[in-house]
């Protein structure tokens, strides 16, 4: 930041009725104090104060705008005629939040040794600068306010998004139970069939392999009993084919069974 020249006594004096701590200022005290008031100009985006550092002056911003930020979180924003940093002008401490230009900026900066030397030439200074004082006070309780407010609305959020998360892992919980009863079920029903089908498969194998022999004896067997064993080996064989489909596991998981009729 640097310093800036052009801007006179007369013109500070103008611009000082305008700003709000000094509305209750005479114009002597007014003179006396563009007297001490140095002019300062900063580029765009540049650091005026930085949080944590020491504070030794008050700055009144005459033409631009600033932003008071905590790192990325934006606490307010300020333009010609606010001003910031008075809290430095009666406490040394270091610096609660920093503050950087938004544009082009200029400022007339008060420290805080010119400060204590006029605060007891007009009372109406040390009111104005307990005025924004304490209006800044009010603005932190209400964000104060907020911020509790806020909070509460998080906690519930946060209370019904872990309701839900809950109700999900019971959910998951029910389905792995049922997932797990189905493949027991599966595992029976398979069981079952093996057991079924090969109750059939035998007695049917031999059943064919007994018609099978009568048909391959013409002598024993006479025309009309033959057309009939004919008829039982066909339905023999459709029986013995349906088995083996069954058999077939690719068959049974895959669920396409094809039973000729």
């Amino acid at each position: 930041m640097t310093n800036y020249g052009e801007i006179s006594l007369d013109e500070k004096v103008a611009f000082l009725k305008h700003v709000n701590i000094f509305t209750e200022t005479g114009d002597e005290f007014l003179f006396s104090l563009a007297t001490v008031l140095q002019g300062m100009k900063a580029k765009a985006q540049q650091s005026i104060v930085k949080k944590g550092e020491p504070g030794d002056a008050m700055y009144i911003i005459t033409n631009g705008s600033v932003r008071i930020h905590d790192g990325s979180h934006v606490l307010s924003r300020l333009s010609k005629n606010d001003v910031f940093g008075e809290y430095s002008l009666i406490d040394d401490g270091p610096r609660s939040a920093s503050v950087t230009t938004e544009e082009e900026s200029y400022f007339l900066r008060l420290r805080r040794d010119d400060f204590e030397s006029m605060l007891s030439d007009d009372p109406g200074f040390a009111k104005g600068i307990m005025r924004v004082m304490t209006g800044r006070m009010r603005n932190m309780n209400e964000l104060e306010e907020k911020l509790a407010k806020s909070y509460i609305k998080i906690q519930k959020q946060k209370e019904a998004i872990e309701a839900q998360n809950q109700n999900i892992r019971g959910a998951k919980e029910k389905l792995e139970e049922q997932n797990f009863e189905l493949l027991h079920l599966n595992e029976e029903k398979n069981h079952l069939i093996s057991v079924v089908v090969h109750g059939l498969k035998n007695p049917l194998t031999s059943s064919l392999t007994m018609i099978d022999m009568m048909m391959n004896d013409p002598e024993k067997v006479c025309e009309e009993h033959r057309e009939y064993a004919e008829i039982i080996q066909n339905s023999l064989q459709r029986m013995n084919k349906m088995i083996n489909q069954v058999l077939d596991i690719n068959v049974i998981e895959s669920k396409v069974y094809q039973l000729n009729t």
